[in-house]
């Protein structure tokens, strides 16, 4: 991490300094946008996510902020922060669905390359599998009965 010098502001005065990156989010979104997000973002970055610009802009030296859809915010957020919060990365994330924002940040939070694929499900477990339906051996083993029984009746009686 760089070394960075604190000149005073009491905005990014802190216990120690440490690199923040915001996923701010549109106005009005609902809750699978920042379920999206998290899921995302939080088991390798914590990064922190939110709906106030003005928590976005706050806080340490080193910041990034995350701009989920930024032309449905009124006016121009990109000016609002170059104004108020000057030295923040500001980066642009359009993304149409919940979905596309989570393809979005994970391929970002990887770098920009693609993430790796999930790990293969684990083999099942034979014990497991043996008692896992026996309900169906059970309805199996009437089913042959009744129409082994019927069948030799049938034979029977002609």
């Amino acid at each position: 991490m760089p070394t960075v010098t604190v000149l005073g502001n009491p905005w990014t005065n802190g216990r120690e300094q440490y690199e923040r990156t915001y996923v701010l989010l549109p106005p009005d979104c609902g809750v699978e946008w920042p379920m999206a997000a998290l899921r995302a973002t939080w088991g390798e970055k914590r990064y922190t996510v939110g709906g106030s610009a003005d928590d976005a802009g706050i806080g340490p030296l080193i910041r990034t902020v995350l701009a989920v859809n930024p032309q449905l915010w009124p006016g121009d957020l990109g000016a609002f922060f170059a104004r108020y919060y000057e030295g923040l990365d500001y980066r642009v994330f359009n993304a149409e669905t919940p979905d596309d924002l989570y393809v979005a940040l994970v391929i970002h939070v990887h770098g920009g390359v693609d993430p790796p694929p999930p790990p293969p499900p684990p083999p099942p477990d034979e014990e497991e599998e043996e008692g896992k339906f026996p309900w169906l051996l059970v309805g199996l083993g009437a089913a042959v009965a009744v129409f082994g029984l019927l069948a030799v009746t049938t034979k029977g009686g002609k």
